[in-house]
C-alpha cells in the first residue's frame, strides 16, 4: 500500500537528513592532529554503559577510519548523497587524492535500499554510521533504544526544497495528470514512492484515472 505524505512531511522529510559519518569523521580528524596519529577510540553512551567504536569495527585492522579499518556509512539510492560521494573521489569508497583522503579518513558507503532497521546494521557489523532522513530516524530511534543502542542524530546536511522530479521520456508527459495509464518505475517505499503517490492522491484525476497508473518496483542494482 503507497505510503501518503503530506506537503508538511515532504518539507520535513526533504529538509533533514541524518550524517553520522559527518560527525564521526570530524572527531577522528581531530583526535588524530590532537594525539599525533595515535589510536582512539570513539564511544558512546548506552543506557549507563559505554560501547567503544571497537565494537563496530568489523573485520578490519587499525584505528577506525583508516584504510585498514574504514568507517562504513549506509546510505540509499538519493540524490541527496551525492556531495558526499563526490567528497569520497566520486566512489563508495575513498580514493587517493579525495577530500576525505586529504582529512585523513578512510570511508566506505554501504548501499542498503532494502532500508534495514538501524539495530540490524548496527549489530551486524555493516556500518558504523546510518544517513536517513528525519522521518526514519523518528520511527527507529525507540527500537533502537529497546536494543540497547542510543544512537543521536548529529549534523542536518540536507534541504532538498523541490529537488525530487519524476523523469519522463515522453515529452507528452508535462503534468502529474499526464501520468494516467502510464508506468512509473521507482523503488518501493522509499521517498520517490512516496512522492509520487502524494502527487497522484492530489492530482485532479479522477479515482478511475489514479488507479490506472501502474508502479513498477525495481531493484537498486538495476539503476
Amino acid at each position: 500500500m503507497a505510503v501518503k505524505l503530506t506537503p508538511f512531511a515532504k518539507i520535513l522529510i526533504g529538509g533533514i537528513v541524518l550524517l553520522g559519518a559527518g560527525s564521526v569523521l570530524w572527531n577522528l580528524y581531530k583526535n588524530r592532529k590532537a594525539e599525533g596519529g595515535d589510536e582512539t577510540a570513539a564511544a558512546t553512551q548506552t543506557d549507563g554503559k559505554t560501547t567503544s567504536a571497537a565494537a563496530y569495527s568489523g573485520k578490519g585492522e587499525g584505528v577506525l577510519g583508516s584504510a585498514g579499518n574504514p568507517l562504513k556509512v549506509s546510505i540509499v539510492s538519493f540524490h541527496g548523497y551525492a556531495p558526499a560521494l563526490v567528497a569520497n573521489g566520486q566512489s563508495l569508497k575513498t580514493q587517493p587524492g579525495s577530500i576525505f583522503d586529504k582529512e585523513g579518513v578512510n570511508v566506505e558507503f554501504i548501499i542498503q535500499d532494502d532500508l534495514p532497521a538501524i539495530a540490524t546494521v548496527f549489530e551486524a557489523g555493516a556500518a558504523q554510521c546510518i544517513w536517513r532522513t528525519s522521518d526514519y530516524w523518528a520511527q527507529e530511534q525507540p527500537n533502537l533504544r529497546n536494543a540497547g543502542h542510543d544512537g543521536k542524530a548529529v549534523m542536518i546536511v540536507d534541504n532538498t526544497r523541490g529537488a525530487d522530479a519524476i523523469i519522463a521520456k515522453d515529452p507528452a508527459i508535462r503534468k502529474v495528470e499526464d501520468l494516467a495509464g502510464r508506468k512509473v518505475a521507482l523503488l518501493q517505499f522509499t521517498l520517490s514512492h512516496g512522492m509520487t503517490s502524494d502527487a497522484i492522491d492530489n492530482s485532479s484525476l479522477s479515482a478511475r484515472k489514479k488507479q490506472s497508473l501502474e508502479y513498477v518496483f525495481i531493484n537498486g542494482e538495476d539503476g
